[in-house]
């Protein structure tokens, strides 16, 4: 299962209430592994597995989930392929996932999570179907981030004050503008525009537009992603065009890496909002709509 095959999940307050006793795949990134495990009740082993590409294999048995890594990884390796399962896992169940490695023989570098259809059980244990939804909590978010780097510093707050919080930051401490579209630039799918640029001293000054229109909690979390990008978070492949410019789509998949749509999710939550996806996907420059966005930057 590849990173782009994951379904996006809804934005807004309403669910971001809904979600906060609920497992999200950020926060099998976020999360102390210690607390991630206890908190989803998986169980860890080491155990041989059936090809030599394998670093690690997620199974669902009896209702419990159960990670078992391949012998000989370090503990930071261990601890990387369970949190890439567990984000899986928790973006879009399966009964079986595997997680491949690198082209060298038990190479600790996680690759690719993949779901086959059909595929040999790696124990003679019986593999339930896929499951239908994330795994529930019984304790709330904000207990398992307590005393993290992440916790909601003032607890949870409204989109309007997050999205306020999130413009301050940006304007006070990244050297950033928000604004609206500028009138008459309203490219399709487009939920934000991040202008790369520097002012008339030479000082790196970015400009963030974002679609009006777009309920508060999405323009929260597009924010988020356009501050991580300004900040040189791992963008994936993708690059800025020739002028600059990054459009980043309405649409966001669950955040199964690090990168900028962790750092997203992160500061959006450390501000009060339990976010919804982030990772938002870039888009081509549209053929019509950039050039107000052009001179505006």
């Amino acid at each position: 299962m590849s990173d782009s095959a994951l379904h996006p999940m809804p934005h807004g307050a309403d669910e971001r209430r809904a979600s906060t006793g609920r497992i999200r795949a950020h926060d099998a990134w976020a999360l102390p592994v210690k607390v991630l495990l206890d908190a989803m009740g998986v169980r860890t082993t080491e155990l041989e597995l059936p090809h030599e590409y394998y670093l690690a294999v997620l199974m669902v048995v009896d209702g419990k989930i159960c990670v078992v890594t391949r012998p000989g990884l370090g503990e930071a390796a261990r601890e990387e392929c369970t949190r890439r399962l567990l984000s899986h896992h928790i973006a879009r169940p399966a009964s079986l996932m595997y997680l491949e490695g690198g082209a060298r023989k038990r190479e600790a570098v996680a690759r690719h999570v993949v779901a086959p259809e059909e595929i040999d059980p790696v124990t003679a244990a019986e593999v339930e179907e896929v499951l239908p939804e994330p795994p529930e909590l019984t304790v709330d978010v904000l207990d398992l981030y307590r005393g993290t780097l992440w916790e909601p510093s003032d607890g949870w707050r409204s989109d309007e004050e997050v999205l306020s919080r999130l413009t301050q930051l940006a304007i006070m401490h990244m050297g950033a503008t928000v604004e609206n579209f500028p009138h008459d630039a309203d490219p399709a799918d487009v939920g934000a525009v991040l202008a790369l640029g520097c002012d008339e001293e030479g000082q790196e000054h970015h400009l963030i537009f974002l679609r009006s229109g777009l309920s508060v909690g999405l323009r929260a979390d597009l924010l988020g992603f356009c501050l991580a990008l300004s900040a040189g978070a791992d963008s994936g492949r993708a690059e800025p065009d020739e002028d600059g410019l990054f459009f980043v789509g309405m649409t966001a998949e669950p955040v199964t890496r690090r990168g900028a749509p962790l750092l997203a999710a992160l500061m959006v939550q450390s501000l009060g909002r339990r976010p919804g996806d982030c990772g938002f996907l870039l888009l081509e420059p549209p053929q019509e709509g950039p050039t107000e966005l052009k001179a505006a930057s």
